[in-house]
């Protein structure tokens, strides 16, 4: 099957960031315990424990540094700037889309406004002792902001990082990386070489981030979420008994047993916070205790 240049870019960024520090023995083994099909589990249920409304309101929200720049002036102005980022987190995917910010929270949501065509490039950025001929800091934010998501994670052990970046065409003028295709930035006492690889020339959807507050405190978000998301569960079906226990232990994982079976179907009568296919979350009290569960069949 054939993919098109931005799909194996992207593949190709995701393999190495995947694989650069790993020895290759251990690299090898973990590629053949998952096609070999033993990393592998029918059911898992886990219980985390919850004391009081900031504990509740945490585990539904993700923190404001965790948002893409583009994105976090949403919090400020109401709406964000024409952007390419199609997720509001920088990180890996999170289905919580409340943010907690100055003391309120806020829920975001995301609104396609047209299409950009952007030159796209992959960013390598390698420690070096050669001088530095910008300080990271002083960069076009359009430069700066993917380089300064991860140049903390280099360590001594991967002196390396690989990330990506897409260039409007009103930014490409202001963008030094572009022209001059090879820098020396330095960061906190470092030198790090930054270069630009693999132009591609690609069309990217725009979007618009907006925000709107569900609470004023941590007290009336947990009230939210528990009024509308909690139950309690008394005298629950003796097969899933041990499933609990170990639930609330540490955490469940194997066959989908009888137990867990019932365990699940006991859940699924009550009004989840989270609920697709294949898991759920909701909050329970059991046994005078609070706390965010999570099945997954």
């Amino acid at each position: 099957m054939s993919r098109n240049p931005s799909e194996a870019l992207t593949l190709r960024s995701q393999m190495q960031n995947t694989v650069e520090g790993i020895p290759l023995a251990i690299a090898l083994l973990l590629l053949f315990v998952v096609s070999s099909g033993c990393i592998h589990a029918d059911a898992t249920a886990s219980f985390e424990r919850l004391d009081g409304p900031t504990e509740v309101a945490e585990s539904t929200t993700v923190d404001p540094d965790s948002l893409h720049p583009s994105v976090r002036t949403a919090l400020s102005n109401g709406t964000s700037e024409r952007t390419t980022e199609d997720s509001f987190l920088t990180g890996e995917f999170s289905d919580k889309d409340t943010v907690q910010y100055r003391g309120a929270y806020y829920r975001l949501s995301q609104r396609e406004v047209g299409k950009v065509t952007a030159e796209g490039i992959r960013v390598n950025v390698t420690r070096t002792q050669r001088p530095a001929q910008y300080r990271l800091r002083e960069l076009p934010n359009v430069d700066r902001e993917p380089i300064e998501r991860k140049i903390d994670s280099i360590r001594d052990s991967n002196p390396r990082i690989i990330t990506e970046q897409l260039y409007e065409l009103k930014e490409r003028n202001r963008s030094v990386l572009l022209e001059e295709r090879e820098i020396v930035v330095s960061h906190r006492g470092r030198n790090y070489t930054v270069a630009a690889r693999d132009h591609e020339t690609l069309e990217r959807n725009l979007y618009v981030y907006e925000s709107s507050v569900v609470a004023n405190s941590s007290v009336e978000y947990s009230n939210r979420l528990l009024r509308n998301h909690s139950f309690t569960l008394e005298a629950p079906p003796e097969s899933s008994e041990s499933v609990l226990n170990e639930a609330i232990d540490d955490t469940y994982y194997g066959e989908e047993t009888e137990g867990f079976s019932s365990l699940k179907d006991r859940f699924m009568q009550e009004n989840p916070y989270i609920l697709d296919d294949t898991r759920g979350v909701w909050f329970v009290r059991y046994n005078d205790s609070l706390y965010k569960a999570e099945l997954r069949w």
